[in-house]
């Protein structure tokens, strides 16, 4: 608790040592193979992602994985996370073929076990267009609109459109379509997020705010007047 404590104050080096201590005494009276172990390193996998010690981050997250899916099975909420997590820290590693492999795996177990109207199916639709918009071919990049939209769908259907993940993501999805130049396409997604974050925020919250900046920039690049 106190290396997740420090983890979350921004203290990561003090964070270290307290984990792995906890780590080497969890694993002498609970063994190797406790989920109470396993979450520990979970823990420890974000301090050294915080850190940018990516390898031992892998270390830790790979075993806390594996020892989930031992002792929770592979459709688990908290495995799934984890796996979901592989993915953002392989993304991040550069191993794109494999970060896009985990976030498909995620998304084919939470489409069939929570359907379409979950926000975890939501999370992870929008994760793996994200990626795809960000890393991809032309088909790609087309693909990860089609499902970052989707996930704005199922976002509602689970939380309702009021849910500020709504109007964030449709800001981002047109977001993307302005820097790709596509304002007709973008207008109505930056319009209807802006809008949304208006009424989840107000007026001067710092996401509202950027937002309008954005907007302005958008309709300058696009040589029109709002």
């Amino acid at each position: 608790d106190v290396g997740l404590i420090l983890h979350n104050q921004g203290r990561n080096d003090e964070a270290v040592p307290i984990l792995e201590e906890s780590i080497e005494i969890q694993v002498r009276f609970l063994g190797e193979e406790s989920d109470a172990v396993a979450t520990t390193r979970g823990v420890l996998s974000s301090v050294f992602i915080s850190l940018d010690r990516l390898d031992d981050a892998s270390v830790q997250l790979t075993e806390s994985l594996r020892v989930m899916r031992k002792v929770f099975g592979d459709e688990n909420t908290d495995t799934l996370v984890a796996l979901n997590d592989l993915g953002r820290l392989q993304h991040k590693m550069g191993q794109l073929d494999l970060a896009e492999q985990t976030f498909r795996d995620v998304l084919e177990v939470r489409e069939r076990t929570l359907g379409n109207e979950s926000s975890l199916t939501a999370r992870s639709q929008y994760e793996l267009g994200m990626f795809l918009m960000e890393e991809g071919d032309e088909a790609a990049i087309i693909d990860g609109q089609t499902l970052v939209a989707k996930s704005i769908d199922t976002y509602i259907a689970a939380r309702g459109e009021t849910y500020p993940a709504v109007p964030i993501i449709r800001f981002r999805l047109g977001r993307h379509f302005a820097a790709r130049g596509e304002y007709a396409k973008a207008e109505p997604l930056m319009i209807a997020g802006h809008e949304g974050l208006l009424a989840a925020y107000g007026e001067e919250h710092p996401n509202t705010v950027k937002a309008k900046d954005e907007m302005a920039q958008m309709y300058e690049d696009w040589g029109r007047t709002p």
